[in-house]
């Protein structure tokens, strides 16, 4: 089920919501160009006033109204689990549909070209419709000139709002330290720049999205050495100021404006009742 993504404590089918006393309607994160943040969410009392009952089944967690109006939510904003014509769409089509600003083709293109940066075949099995035949794919070697691609449309992606571009990219410098780690061992300096450039990339997911991806981002970045927090400062810095510059070129707000519906934390209040 789609909201095991975002709710991190599991007892029906992995997904059962964890407690989580924030409710928000909208998120305003500011990221100013010395990349510092300033996060506010407006407060919906609607949310705060909702109090959940102690437990739920789980046919009515699945059946519920909120859990379908966030599956909507999350379709629209961050393109998962959506099928549409670009789901279809060969890399010629959906090059011609991203340079005419696409940005659903841009975050195909980006979990495309990451899928292939290590697989013989061009499209990602998440992205493939289930209806299609069953395709067949190898394994292949890191191939760095693919994955600058993925990266390079997952973030076009990001910044004119699918921040699930952003996962894609940190996943491509993952893919790409373990490369580093198999042929190229001795060059520890190249491994963890490029570990740490990935882990800024979630780490600024969260600052954009609290309380739906700053759990992921602080988890990942707790077991950091004391030389490795300083060295991922820097990193960050960059890569939020980088966002704020590309964001602002656009016409945009650094802030990204998600929606998010108060549905969305009164199913992470919401228990099930089976263990």
């Amino acid at each position: 089920m789609l909201l095991s993504y975002f709710f991190s404590q599991n007892s029906v089918e992995g997904v059962s919501p964890v407690a989580n006393n924030q409710a928000a309607g909208l998120v305003t994160d500011v990221l100013s160009p010395a990349a510092k943040f300033s996060n506010k969410q407006a407060l919906s009392s609607q949310a705060l006033e909702t109090k959940a009952p102690d437990c739920v089944s789980a046919q009515t967690y699945e059946q519920s109204a909120e859990l379908a109006v966030v599956e909507q939510w999350m379709f629209d904003n961050f393109g998962l689990a959506r099928i549409d014509q670009e789901n279809y769409m060969d890399e010629a089509q959906l090059l011609s549909q991203a340079k005419a600003d696409n940005y659903y083709a841009m975050f195909i293109l980006g979990l495309n070209y990451r899928w292939h940066s290590t697989k013989d075949t061009f499209q990602s099995q998440a992205v493939r419709p289930s209806e299609l035949p069953k395709q067949t794919y190898k394994d292949r070697p890191f191939d760095i000139e693919t994955a600058k691609k993925a990266r390079y449309w997952a973030e076009r992606a990001a910044v004119n709002g699918i921040i699930e571009g952003l996962t894609v990219i940190d996943a491509s410098y993952l893919e790409e330290v373990t490369f580093l780690e198999e042929h190229n061992p001795q060059d520890m300096d190249k491994i963890q720049q490029t570990r740490l450039t990935g882990l800024a990339y979630i780490r600024l997911q969260g600052w954009l999205a609290p309380g739906v991806f700053d759990g992921k981002a602080y988890q990942e970045t707790t077991g950091l050495s004391v030389e490795e927090s300083e060295h991922f400062k820097g990193i960050f810095a960059d890569v939020s100021q980088q966002w704020a510059v590309k964001r602002q070129a656009l016409g945009y707000d650094s802030a990204l404006n998600l929606n998010i519906p108060p549905e969305f934390y009164q199913l992470k209040n919401m228990k099930t009742c089976e263990k």
